[in-house]
């Protein structure tokens, strides 16, 4: 029963949003009470508020900024990021285990 006039309402309101910008259109439905949800691109999600990031070590003594795991705390830091192969002896010899 929901959804019955879905087409109805979806043919009514998209041109209405449609002629505005994604920024507009939140501050209309944040003004007017009204719960919404947006789809965030992948480029979007780079400057996101509730994406939390820490800086890195690269081996090259490059510091770089990436998204912070989640659940982690404000005073997470990383190791440094291990150079390629670096660990490679070590996990051929944990996987070889039985």
């Amino acid at each position: 029963m929901r959804i019955a006039n879905r087409d109805l309402l979806d043919g009514e309101l998209e041109p209405l949003f449609a002629n505005r910008s994604v920024a507009d259109n939140i501050t209309l439905l944040k003004s007017g009470g009204i719960a919404f949800g947006r789809y965030t691109s992948l480029p979007e999600l780079v400057d996101h508020p509730a994406l939390r990031r820490t800086d890195v070590t690269l081996p090259t003594g490059e510091t770089i900024t990436m998204p912070r795991p989640a659940g982690r705390t404000a005073a997470f830091k990383t190791d440094p990021v291990p150079a390629l192969g670096e660990h490679t002896d070590r996990i051929k010899a944990e996987f070889a285990r039985e």
